[in-house]
């Protein structure tokens, strides 16, 4: 029998053959055979060195010969390698698409033809009904013959995930392109405009609506050919758009009109027009022509606003194009062009010379940038008289700023003799002065506040209102009476050295004011069980009864000597409204925050779409860091959107759920840089219902980069309303950016926040930062007593 060498780690022995699983999976999935892992020994050898072999050293040395992509290896490390194979096809990358799927970049595996990929997940109710009709799109597109694009040549299924290809295109986005080289010139934006009306021109004869005309959906290669990425797939995946649809990235709205977001209908000519109208706006103008840092405003926008004037953006676009795009872009459908065929006539066919600007910009020949005109070069003749303007400028320059202290002194002293005015009309005295009117309650609030009028912030054009809390004693305040827009804080750094702290009822600080931020305020829960009306009943560090607000440097702790651990934040607002009048939008911010020693980090009892936000964040609590008191409906979308944020002991999200009547929404969860550490027994999400939650699982979806999740952890469960809990299956849920890894903390929860640092992890990231919270920039503020 032949020897074996072996690595031996105690008592451990570590062949030096690669694993037989990993050879199996390389010849399943097509990448490699038995002799071709067997070539790697000496790179692996190389790699070890003195250490173990383990299976993750052969992945590398797979890597590293560029036999796997760096994507595959990073699955087959995380034990995903068999969701590498997605129906005849081999995963080789992932490729940024508009949100409504994943798009890769993959090989058939019997012929190694590279294609484009997209697969999503459906609901068994209406995967057979997906299925069919993207069967019947191939059909239609086999009826197009055009270069410029790229259309459906199959689809199918692969266990509960639909798939549809095209074949590889070579080039880059739009997107990509503007992103490199800025806007581009108006020759290269007009044969592109004409090389996509030719491709329009074909896929309008066939029946088939492209349906997703857009930045990421337009891929121009090298050679000045652009083409159109699979017309007719977003119609049939999502066939209404709108406000009750607003899951995906903002940029993924940027073409659709505004019948469809006003009503949410169908996909049309009209509509297809408006996009490529939208399209080439863009291009000329590099940036998009409605705003919106969000979904629905961008919406709201596309709607309402008026977009900037594209000739003072890209001056050098002919009065010709702008005129076709300005036509193209109405709001109203029945004056824009009748169809591509139209537009074809009026554009013109391509040309060479155009192709060659394209080619030229994509070389970063051609760029979008006007040169302004050379100024005027001005010689001094001999004997014409020196102009003394200019020394006389400087000398006066000069000599403020010598006089500058002078006058800041005297402005100084001016001010603090005049006092301030109150944009609320409130007193201005600086301790306590309340109108006879005021309830003993709010006179108390306000006693311990050092100003009780409000200073103007001027942070943009329209100036924020400020309230300065004093930090030389704790406030106990049961309310805050404040503007809307305003600041709550304690005085400018370095005149104090203090924060404030804010000793808050049982029942939280009311906030009602809309759009408040509270910078580097410790709020503070101390109340025994006993304080609780009911049995089982959690207070709250503090109440939102507003849309928005946002924390800045804040805490929010219970004391050790409190029994029941409070929510920090328990958001209620948005019902009471009539959805037909209102759309409601909720948004909370957190910006390098500790909550701890809490039970939920962000209670939401919200009626409406909702937004949260958590960058640089600390979570050590038994509950969940964004808590959900129902599954949203169609129009309630939610996006948790979290950067280095780290939750240790709880989970990421929890959500409640009943019996759904209607069609359920979206829940969009974007991690980057996050580390997850949930206690023995938790998971990453809960949901908490009477039934299985599994049909709601497909409306999650998980994406981002770097993120860490400790071993072993689930990443979902389900608890009913008995408390049992149980694991639920993986393959439910759109996880993309998550790795498994073990990750060393620099201390116990209760060392906060510098304990809950990460020093240690196994898994490769991009970034050279560590994953999680950067513990130096929060501030743990007054320590709970």
């Amino acid at each position: 029998m032949p020897q074996i060498r072996c690595h031996a780690i105690g008592d451990i022995a570590l062949p030096e053959q690669p694993p037989q699983s990993l050879v199996d999976l390389l010849i399943r999935l097509g990448l490699s055979s038995a002799a071709g892992v067997e070539r790697m020994r000496g790179r692996v050898r190389r790699l070890a060195r003195d250490l173990p072999v383990f299976e993750s050293v052969w992945v590398d040395a797979l890597a590293q010969a560029r036999v796997i992509t760096p994507y595959q290896a990073a699955e087959i490390n995380a034990g995903r390698g068999e969701r590498l194979a997605l129906g005849p096809y081999v995963l080789l990358r992932p490729i940024a698409s508009e949100g409504y799927g994943r798009l890769f970049s993959a090989q058939e595996i019997s012929s190694r033809r590279r294609v484009r990929l997209l697969a999503v997940s459906a609901p068994p109710e209406i995967a057979v009904e997906i299925q069919a009709q993207l069967e019947q799109l191939v059909v239609r597109c086999r009826q197009v013959d055009s270069p410029h694009v790229a259309m459906i040549s199959a689809c199918g299924t692969h266990g509960d995930q639909i798939w549809a290809e095209c074949d590889e295109v070579e080039g880059v986005t739009a997107a990509e392109a503007l992103t490199r080289h800025g806007r581009m010139p108006a020759a290269a934006v007009l044969e592109i405009a004409r090389q996509m009306c030719t491709a329009l021109v074909a896929t309008e004869a066939a029946d088939v609506l492209h349906g997703d005309v857009s930045t990421a959906g337009l891929v121009i290669g090298s050679d000045g050919l652009a083409q159109l990425l699979m017309p007719g797939l977003r119609p049939i995946l999502r066939p209404e758009e709108g406000y009750a649809f607003a899951d995906l990235p903002p940029a993924a709205y940027d073409g659709l009109a505004p019948e469809r977001a006003a009503d949410g209908g169908p996909p049309s000519g009209a509509a297809e027009i408006y996009a490529c109208g939208c399209l080439w706006w863009q291009l000329l103008a590099g940036r998009s022509p409605y705003s919106g840092g969000n979904s629905l405003t961008k919406l709201r926008n596309a709607l309402s606003a008026r977009r900037p004037s594209l000739s003072r953006l890209a001056p050098d676009t002919p009065a010709a194009l702008l005129e076709v795009i300005d036509e193209c872009m109405r709001r109203d459908p029945i004056a824009r062009p009748k169809s591509f065929e139209a537009l074809q006539t009026r554009l013109g066919p391509s040309t060479r010379s155009g192709e060659r600007a394209l080619r030229d910009y994509l070389a970063g020949r051609g760029g979008g940038l006007v040169r302004r005109p050379a100024s005027r070069r001005i010689v001094m003749r001999r004997g014409t008289r020196r102009s003394w303007a200019g020394p006389a400028v400087i000398a006066t320059i000069l000599l403020s700023l010598a006089t500058w202290p002078l006058w800041r002194g005297a402005l100084d002293q001016e001010n603090i003799a005049r006092p301030v005015a109150s944009t609320t009309g409130g007193p201005t005295d600086d301790d306590t002065r309340t109108s006879a009117s005021d309830p003993p309650g709010r006179a108390r609030a306000q006693s311990s506040v050092v100003q009780a009028s409000f200073n103007a912030v001027d942070d943009s054009a329209n100036p924020r209102p400020v309230k300065l809390l004093r930090t030389d004693r704790a406030h106990h305040l049961d309310e805050l009476d404040l503007p809307p827009r305003c600041i709550v804080r304690g005085p400018v750094e370095g005149n104090s050295g203090g924060r404030p702290q804010i000793n808050v009822p049982r029942m939280g600080l009311s906030i009602t004011a809309a759009d408040v931020r509270f910078e580097n305020i410790d709020f503070v829960w101390d109340h025994p069980a006993s304080s609780l009306k009911n049995a089982g009943q959690r207070g709250a560090i503090v109440h939102l009864l507003a849309d928005s607000a946002e924390f800045r440097g804040c805490s929010f702790q219970a004391t050790e000597a409190a029994a029941t651990l409070p929510v920090a934040i328990l958001w209620q607002s948005g019902a009471g409204r009539d959805p037909q009048q209102d759309l409601i939008t909720g948004q909370v911010k957190l910006v390098d925050c500790v909550l701890a020693r809490v039970n939920d980090g962000l209670a939401c009892h919200y009626s409406g779409a909702l937004q949260v936000k958590a960058t640089n964040t600390l979570f050590v609590g038994s509950g969940a860091l964004v808590a959900l008191d129902h599954f949203p409906q169609s129009d309630e979308p939610v996006v948790v959107a979290m950067s280095q944020t780290t939750v240790r002991g709880g989970t990421a999200l929890a959500c409640r759920y009943g019996a759904t009547k209607s069609s359920v929404g979206h829940v969009s969860i974007i991690a980057g840089g996050c580390v997850f550490a949930p206690a023995d027994g938790n998971s990453l999400l809960r949901m908490i219902g009477k039934s299985s939650p599994r049909g709601l699982l497909r409306s999650i979806q998980w994406s981002g980069d770097g993120s860490l999740i400790t071993p072993s952890v689930p990443l979902a469960a389900w608890s009913n309303m008995a408390g049992k809990s149980s694991v639920l299956s993986e393959t439910s849920l759109e996880i993309a950016g998550l790795v498994r890894s073990r990750v060393e903390f620099a201390g116990p929860t209760d060392d906060i926040p510098g304990g809950s640092a990460a020093v240690r992890w196994q898994a490769p990231l991009r970034s050279i930062d560590p994953p999680g919270i950067d513990a130096r920039r929060l501030n743990r503020g007054r320590k709970a007593k």
